[in-house]
């Protein structure tokens, strides 16, 4: 599996390399390569090298790599290409801070500029229901890509044993080797799968169903500790509060802010007890608090425009981008 994925991911390269040759006339006139992931930042590296060596370098992480975070001579080997490829790199863009003091800092030894550009919700127009309980039972969501495989195993054991008091509210779709795992969860009556749905405007009929946001990502390692959930965002846009995993990004925002719960360990014993002891009163207090916060703190504002306009700055000649004001 793992031998495939690498082998995929050498004939995309040896793909781009020909692309690039083919368009070389047009790369040249580049002034910025925006590489999002490692395979596109060694691309962009090499075109700037070739054809235009004037142009900025710009590298967006969403996620950490996860062959570079491997252990033994294939993640050194990852490690080592993506350090390499740092010291070229004129603007880091991460989607959370810890992405830079655990892992760019500490083990890649990056210290050049870098950009926050958290996972908010893109700009939409909406009506923020006022009240989001409807119903008698606790409504717990788990929106977005399901590959945590004990997040449905937990999910599932708390439908069972508390189905008179807790519904699921699932939206959006499962990793292949979890789609059977899926199913089943969704066969037990107190269940409801949404199904995929539009982003950022299917959010609308799904954040209102829900009192608590799942936030845990239980079996994602070491880059699910440090990063950023679009759905802590999301929830936040809504006024649902989130339960979240001690010792992760996630966990340490939400506590900071107010957003919510931290569960102390990802097992069932740890899981019920927080079951028994929140209460519909303190969901409903904690998503009036978060109501209360500015649409700004969860959607966003004017971090693209004041992305563009750091690119900008960065250049002698000034290149032309038209730029929103930046906030003063």
């Amino acid at each position: 599996m793992l031998k495939e994925g690498v082998l995929g991911r050498f004939g995309a390269l040896i793909k781009g390399l020909l692309i690039l040759r083919q368009r070389a006339h047009e790369i040249s006139e580049t002034d910025v390569f925006y590489c999002r992931n490692l395979d596109l930042l060694l691309l962009g590296a090499i075109a700037r090298h070739l054809y235009a060596k004037d142009a900025q370098l710009v590298y967006e992480v969403l996620d950490i790599h996860p062959l570079t975070l491997r252990s033994g001579m294939l993640g050194a080997v990852f490690r080592g290409l993506e350090r390499v490829l740092l010291r070229r790199v004129d603007l880091l863009v991460l989607s959370s801070r810890r992405f830079h003091c655990d892992y760019f800092a500490k083990k890649q030894r990056f210290d050049g500029k870098w950009y926050l550009l958290e996972n908010k919700v893109p700009r939409f127009d909406f009506l923020r229901d006022a009240n989001a309980r409807r119903g008698s039972k606790i409504s717990i969501g788990y929106v977005g890509k399901f590959r945590c495989a004990t997040s449905l195993e937990l999910l599932e054991r708390l439908a069972r044993e508390y189905s008179d008091q807790i519904e699921l509210v699932l939206a959006g779709h499962a990793n292949a080797p979890l789609k059977k795992r899926l199913e089943k969860l969704c066969n037990l009556a107190n269940v409801k799968h949404l199904g995929p749905y539009r982003y950022p405007e299917g959010l609308v009929d799904i954040y209102p169903r829900i009192d608590l946001n799942w936030g845990l990502d239980i079996d994602g390692g070491e880059n699910a500790q440090m990063l950023m959930p679009n759905r802590i965002y999301e929830g936040g846009l809504f006024g649902v509060p989130v339960l979240a995993l001690r010792g992760t990004e996630t966990a340490d925002y939400a506590a900071k802010n107010n957003l919510g719960w931290v569960l102390d360990r990802p097992d069932w014993p740890s899981l019920e007890n927080f079951i028994e002891t929140i209460t519909p009163a303190a969901l409903a207090d904690k998503s009036s608090a978060i109501r209360r916060m500015p649409r700004g703190a969860f959607m966003e504002e004017d971090a693209h425009e004041c992305l563009l306009q750091e690119i900008a700055s960065r250049r002698a000649d000034n290149i032309s981008i038209e730029c929103a004001p930046q906030r003063g």
